[in-house]
């Protein structure tokens, strides 16, 4: 919006002085000084996870997966030391984001279920390192995540406080999957581009929150969703007398532009679609609540295969494996996704009041998207992802620890126990999320 208001100060000098008046106060003064801490939990948090990806497979027997898993060619390449290093973090999607970053989407393998921001700067990254596309990738996710991090620090420290910033920063860095955004995959990317898109919107920057949008909703269908926040700010900024102020409603056409053009692409290229490529991979439509209740079923009966060693239909995912092991890995999938589901439920719903609006909805319906279309035996498959890069979830978790340095410790304690034992299964071929 470009209009005055009545005092005849435009908003470019409301936003100076604001920003003025926080840097001189002294929350201000804290929220830089929390800044390098705040990093410094997110390389530490690094850092602990490639060393649990060496260790690993020193410690425990790596499981033998199918070849077409490794495509050698360009994933997990490196011997010795590297090799113990960079190879865990290729694992699983990161084999087909290589395979699209090489050679281009194919119906004929189901890549197009694989949105393509991520993959693109995969290949320009592969192009640069002269085709050393792992070691591009996993540099890649980290440098977003990192800048991802300090963002997300400046974002939460603005909207609530210096202390919230520094531990929302923190239960992300440390969440359960957070193995991911050193990981060739898509969660560094989409992270960055969503916190871009609430910073942008913040200060009413519609173009640039516009163009983050198009990247995250290039990356995953989930950042549709960027809309809600984008439509809240421009709401609570909207001036009637301004004779521009629907002017920048324009820009927010190129959010879901990212889902049409990649639609658009695959019909030309491909003669086929990400909706396809998704049933194909086992997901089919559902009503939320119908897998919820699925969800919980599941759950149930991979707690007491865990328990009694029974009770697990086998998940046809798992090819040439023995009963026993695909009964025990769906177990522990789909207890891991469902108390992802009811943490980020619970914590959104017990910090409701306490967020803001656009940072509730937001999480809510990121989470929420999965259950649209769940697969058969694994209901909510890669549930734990998605509750990872829904950022407001650690915001309402560190919210409603604050001040209560027993409960966020102890939080904190649990979530980097669960990271440890992830990330050593995730480095061993075990499917988490």
């Amino acid at each position: 919006m470009t209009g005055t208001s009545p005092d005849g100060e435009t908003p470019a000098r409301r936003e100076a002085t604001q920003a003025a008046v926080e840097a001189a106060s002294p929350a201000g003064h804290a929220g830089r000084d929390r800044l390098i801490p705040a990093l410094a939990a997110a390389v530490v948090s690094r850092l602990l996870v490639f060393a649990l990806g060496v260790a690993a497979p020193l410690l425990w027997r790596p499981h033998e997966v199918h070849p077409i898993m490794r495509f050698p060619e360009v994933a997990e390449v490196y011997g010795g030391w590297l090799g113990r290093l960079l190879d865990p973090w290729a694992h699983f999607d990161g084999v087909w984001f290589l395979h699209i970053a090489v050679e281009g989407y194919r119906a004929s393998n189901n890549t197009p279920a694989f949105f393509p921001a991520y993959p693109l700067a995969l290949r320009a990254g592969g192009l640069v390192l002269g085709g050393a596309y792992e070691l591009a990738g996993v540099l890649l996710s980290t440098a977003l995540f990192l800048a991802a991090a300090a963002l997300l620090y400046r974002l939460l420290a603005a909207d609530f406080t210096p202390r919230i910033a520094f531990y929302s920063v923190a239960f992300v860095s440390f969440s359960p999957v957070s193995f991911f955004f050193q990981s060739v995959y898509s969660e560094s990317l989409f992270l960055l581009a969503s916190v871009a898109c609430f910073w942008f919107a913040r200060r009413r920057r519609w173009a640039l929150a516009a163009i983050v949008g198009m990247v995250a909703t290039a990356t995953r269908l989930a950042g549709v969703f960027l809309l809600v926040p984008m439509t809240l700010a421009f709401v609570q900024g909207y001036d009637r007398r301004d004779p521009r102020r629907d002017r920048p409603l324009l820009w927010f056409l190129l959010v879901p532009a990212g889902v049409a053009a990649y639609a658009l692409f695959l019909s030309l290229a491909t003669s086929s679609d990400f909706g396809e490529a998704e049933r194909a991979w086992g997901r089919e439509p559902a009503v939320p609540f119908v897998t919820s209740w699925r969800a919980a079923v599941r759950a149930y009966q991979g707690a007491s295969q865990l328990l009694t060693g029974h009770g697990v239909p086998p998940d046809p995912a798992y090819v040439r494996e023995t009963l026993a092991f695909i009964q025990r890995e769906t177990a522990i999938v789909n207890l891991a996704s469902f108390i992802a589901l009811v943490v980020a439920v619970a914590v959104l719903t017990l910090a409701w009041r306490r967020l803001p609006l656009a940072y509730s909805l937001y999480a809510l319906a990121v989470v929420c998207l999965p259950l649209l279309a769940p697969r058969t035996q694994v209901p909510l498959m890669s549930m734990p992802r998605f509750v990872l890069v829904a950022f407001p979830v650690m915001v309402a978790g560190a919210v409603l620890t604050d001040r209560r340095p027993v409960l966020r410790w102890t939080a904190l304690a649990l979530s980097i126990a669960a990271l440890v034992f992830l990330a050593g299964r995730f480095a061993l071929w075990r499917f988490v999320a």
